[in-house]
């Protein structure tokens, strides 16, 4: 499969889409695939590309009202093999990411041992937050440091 089969299987969605979370999926996924273009990373070049469109396809012809479930699933996978391959992520990827790290790994942790140190069990629902800044914080830095490597995709 080459650009331009990609490109009109994704021109094919676009006129199929009827809702909104279709036509957001089918932009999204004509987005990275742009931005992957000027990047110099052709889908031709990795064979998950050309699998994972080929697959579209099939399924798109095998069943046109499952769209949405289908487009969801493409963009979720493309977004997996960018990062995976070319270590290519999205404006937020990290943020989003830490965000939930920082609150489990640094905030319940602390708060449990101030819990057992003091035995007031508030330390636990201020830490949690804590840990959510704290990630917050180190999300942001990680997609500042992958724009200035040029790694965001859109």
């Amino acid at each position: 499969m080459t650009l331009n089969d990609i490109r009109d299987l994704i021109k094919i969605c676009e006129q199929r889409s009827e809702s909104e979370s279709e036509q957001k999926y089918t932009a999204s996924v004509k987005r990275i695939i742009d931005s992957l273009v000027l990047k110099d990373i052709t889908p031709e070049r990795n064979q998950k590309i050309v699998a994972l469109f080929n697959k579209l396809q099939t399924e798109l012809e095998s069943n046109p009202k499952r769209l949405g479930r289908v487009l969801q699933r493409c963009y979720s996978e493309l977004i997996k093999i960018c990062y995976a391959d070319y270590k290519l992520v999205t404006k937020g990827y990290y943020r989003s990411l830490w965000l939930a790290l920082g609150m489990s790994v640094i905030g319940v942790p602390l708060g449990a041992v101030m819990y057992l140190l003091s035995n007031e069990i508030i330390y636990i629902s201020i830490f949690i937050p804590m840990g959510m800044v704290v990630g917050m914080g180190i999300g942001s830095s990680l997609d500042k440091k992958a724009e200035r490597e040029e790694r965001l995709l859109f």
